[in-house]
Parts: structure tokens; sequence; C-alpha cells
């Protein structure tokens, strides 16, 4: 590989090898970032919206954050390191799922989930998959299931 570097003031750097490189040094790829994907299916407080806190900073606490589900309705926020879209109860399931944490929302709707995002530059760029499934919800079209978009967390800086 040769790369040819020029700054601002057209001085230019020489070649390095391959062993040399680190992608996304500096920003782009180790940028931590919340992405919004997918669509959610409405329940009693419209379709309700997941986000966080703020961007997951290796070494930060962050807090998951739902919003406009049922009153008082009884769910889970579903983690996976992988997207997804399978089809239930008229909506899609968009992780793939290997753990869950269960959740009862306040009286305005709203849930939340705190954690701690490791201070383990292993894990840069890494991305991991949040979605929110509210149960028994009698305004949901089917069986009563209401969900949020997904949230994909990038790991990083």
């Amino acid at each position: 590989v040769r790369v040819v570097v020029k700054n601002g003031a057209s001085l230019e750097g020489g070649d390095i090898c391959d062993a040399d490189l680190i992608f996304g040094s500096g920003g782009g790829g180790n940028d931590a970032a919340l992405i919004s994907y997918g669509a959610g299916k409405a329940g009693s407080g419209g379709v309700p919206a997941l986000w966080a806190s703020a961007n997951p900073v290796l070494g930060t606490t962050i807090q998951l954050e739902l919003s406009q589900a049922m009153a008082g309705g009884q769910g889970w926020f579903i983690y996976g390191t992988a997207d997804d879209y399978r089809p239930f109860d008229g909506a899609h399931i968009l992780v793939n799922y290997s753990r869950n944490f269960a959740f009862q929302a306040d009286q305005n709707g709203t849930a939340s989930l705190s954690g701690r995002v490791p201070n383990n530059q292993a894990l840069l760029g890494l991305s991991v998959y949040w979605q929110a499934w509210i149960k028994n919800d009698p305004a949901a079209s089917g069986q009563g299931w209401a969900c949020s978009n997904g949230l994909e967390m990038r790991l990083g800086f």
C-alpha cells in the first residue's frame, strides 16, 4: 500500500507499511454513535421511542430511554450484537437478541435502563443493538404487542 498524506501547508508524508495503518484513528470508525433504525408499532402512547442519554463512549455510564409506552406497561428491552428483521405480531423484531431486561413504564409511559460502557479499547467500533417490546397493550393491534424502533449503539470515543 502506498500512502501519501498532504496537510494544509502542502507538506507530504511518505510510505508506510500495512502493519502501521490504524483505521479510524482520530475520528470516523472509532466515534461513538447512536443510530435509530427500523419502525416501531403503536400502542396506547403512540409508537414507543427508544434512545439513549448519551453516545456510548468507552468508560462512561449511559441510560437507555424509552418514551411513549403504555402508562404502567410491562415489557422488555432486548439486546444483541446483531440486528435482525423478523416479523412478529404486525411489527418486526429488529434485534438478533441474546438477552432481555424487564421493565415497567411509569405513569408517563417512560422506562430506562442504566449501564456502564466498558473501558476496553478492544470494543472500539463494536455495535450493540436494542429494542423495547411492551406486552398486553389494549391499543396495539394483533396480539397486543407494541414495540419501539431499533437502536444501534456503536461503541467508541
